[in-house]
């Protein structure tokens, strides 16, 4: 974790892949970070996610850290990348709404199967 903190405070620009595979990369512009984490032909696990969350708190301690929802995979030099992205604002904000929450769909395909 030390090492993941040490390697957080002094990322280049263009980012930086660690000996686990794991490449970072952190970009800011209009008030958000976005930290991109990815792998090559393999999307970065939970657990590669909670130590870079980890990380992050401790290095950059948002007011909130936010992680997209999806994968995204990415084409480059004959590889797939599989990138997950964190972001956080660099000025402090409060939640002015939010969408309410979606209900599952499984319940209502059980009921017309039944």
């Amino acid at each position: 974790m030390n090492d993941l903190t040490e390697t957080l405070k002094t990322l280049p620009a263009n980012g930086r892949r660690l000996t686990t595979g794991l490449a970072l990369r952190l970009t800011t512009g209009n008030g958000i970070a976005v930290l991109g984490c990815s792998r090559v032909d393999t999307p970065p696990t939970d657990e590669d996610m909670e130590a870079v969350q980890s990380a992050v708190w401790q290095v950059f301690t948002p007011t909130i850290l936010l992680q997209g929802t999806q994968t995204e995979r990415r084409l480059s030099g004959g590889y797939t990348h599989h990138i997950r992205r964190l972001y956080w604002p660099l000025e402090g904000v409060a939640v002015v709404g939010q969408q309410p929450v979606q209900a599952t769909l499984w319940p209502t395909a059980i009921e017309k199967v039944t």
